[in-house]
């Protein structure tokens, strides 16, 4: 098995390259979830119900042209662009998926906890959380080759356990050799960041205060991330350097922020203020040089600005 994981980090580390992917369309698009109401007819009886579902969907940076790119009565969650924003990773259920900027092509990935997955900067590879080998039992972080134009069972490759541990809010570099997440079986109580480095496995953590939900800026020099530690009693903004220095908070607002997600020019971070419970969650856009703040979509939640 060590034999496989290191060919596999020899594979990520070597592999991840920027491919040029490009579409106009969907260039400056955010993915994210919203609830929809959908209508359900009796085939004998001919009476309506209704359900409440999340599903996927995009629009622009302006919260204009919003399209809904799934359907049905499955909650859909986590959606994350693959890098030039040809296809959109999301989870139904407890089951990742894959489908195309439209909606369509959908293929399963792989069963995983719900608790984020990520593309690598190549677009050919995704890291998700799954359920570890018993021993040692647990969860285990996961990486697995994608190839969505590849034909019928060889769209997906063979997964490979590349760490054990508690992994949320999963987060690839832009370069490749990592990946940041939150922890939370800490000695000390979490949650924690931490960062793992593929290529030595080592994980370096945010020792200094409680944080999850990471988010790599586009040269990967700056992680956003969300921290409790504050005078507000609420989850705020905080920026970091990559090495886990110069801690600053963001934000202090009356209400949670989660899920940051950066602009392509790394001049603003879009995220969900809100709890997320009965409706609280909307879908903002912060310009960190300004402070300017702008309401993008109200009741949505999980933005992904990736470039």
């Amino acid at each position: 098995m060590k034999a496989k994981i290191n060919h596999l980090l020899g594979a990520v580390l070597s592999l991840l390259v920027t491919f040029g992917f490009t579409d106009s369309t969907a260039a400056q698009d955010i993915v994210f979830y919203a609830p929809v109401i959908a209508t359900n007819v009796s085939k004998r009886t001919h009476t309506e119900s209704y359900t409440t579902n999340n599903q996927i969907m995009t629009m622009s940076v302006d919260g204009a042209n919003v399209r809904q790119l799934t359907t049905g009565t499955e909650n859909c969650f986590f959606p994350s662009w693959r890098p030039g924003k040809t296809h959109i990773l999301f989870f139904g259920g407890t089951t990742l998926y894959v489908t195309d900027k439209d909606g369509g092509g959908t293929f399963a990935v792989a069963t995983a906890h719900v608790v984020g997955a990520d593309w690598s900067q190549g677009g050919d590879m995704i890291c998700y959380v799954g359920d570890a080998p018993s021993p040692p039992g647990g969860l285990g972080l996961y990486i697995v080759s994608v190839d969505p134009s590849a034909k019928g069972n060889k769209k997906v490759g063979t997964p490979v356990l590349v760490s054990t541990g508690d992994f949320y809010g999963l987060a690839w570099s832009h370069d490749g050799t990592r990946i940041a997440f939150s922890d939370q079986n800490d000695p000390g109580g979490g949650p924690h960041i931490r960062v793992l480095d593929l290529a030595t496995g080592a994980k370096s953590t945010l020792d200094s205060m409680h944080g999850l939900l990471p988010s790599w800026s586009p040269t990967d020099e700056q992680i956003a991330f969300v921290s409790g530690a504050n005078t507000t009693g609420y989850w705020q903004l905080f920026i970091m350097s990559a090495d886990l220095s110069g801690v600053t908070q963001v934000t202090s607002y009356n209400n949670s922020v989660l899920w940051p997600t950066w602009s392509d020019d790394s001049t603003q971070v879009a995220f969900r203020i809100g709890t997320g419970q009965n409706g609280d969650a909307s879908i903002y856009k912060l310009t960190l040089a300004t402070g300017e703040l702008t309401l993008l979509r109200d009741k949505a939640d999980r933005p992904d600005w990736k470039p």
